[in-house]
């Protein structure tokens, strides 16, 4: 069998995508944000410090759900299936000001795990969505899906300090973002 090029299977996702949301409506999607890079480059670790972050910003969201990846396995049948490692988190916070739901999934290597975790979030009335990508799932999928997304790059840094402060620096960026769109 003849490997698919990474364009067919994005396109592949997408019409998935909107073949399982019969109903799907691409105004229901208000932003997406998602933070692009490759495997082993921080994206889960500084979408999960943007969760606890948010989570203890308690004058301006409140979390309505959290499931880490361990728990993945427990999700309910009829919810689509969430993939992920033990340290990927889904996470929906409702923007206290607008009263918007922001769903934030921090698994994102493949187009078909981030498929799933934005069905899982618009079946969870989410507006908004904060998404780890790979470039290619972001430059074929996401884009396609809404093309007005908005990327925020992460890429491999050999010191540990370095990478403390981009994972900082990204999450304040995509909090600042949140804030501006929530």
């Amino acid at each position: 069998m003849a490997r698919k090029k990474p364009s067919e299977i994005n396109a592949e996702a997408l019409s998935n995508l909107l073949k399982n949301h019969n109903s799907f409506d691409r105004h229901k999607i208000k932003n997406i944000i998602s933070l692009v890079g490759v495997s082993g480059t921080g994206k889960t670790h500084t979408l999960n410090k943007l969760i606890d972050d948010l989570t203890h910003d308690k004058k301006h969201w409140t979390c309505e759900f959290i499931l880490k990846g361990e728990n993945f396995s427990s999700n309910p049948q009829s919810e689509p299936k969430l993939i992920g490692d033990l340290e990927d988190t889904v996470a929906i916070l409702k923007s206290n000001l607008t009263q918007q739901r922001v769903g934030i999934f921090t698994s994102g290597d493949y187009t078909d795990i981030v498929s799933n975790g934005i069905s899982y979030l618009l079946n969870k009335n989410c507006t908004t969505f904060v998404l780890a990508s790979h470039p290619i799932t972001f430059r074929l999928f996401i884009s396609q899906l809404h093309p007005v997304s908005i990327g925020v790059l992460t890429h491999y840094i050999d010191n540990t300090d370095l990478q403390q402060k981009m994972y900082q620096q990204n999450s304040n960026a995509i909090k600042s973002i949140m804030n501006t769109l929530a």
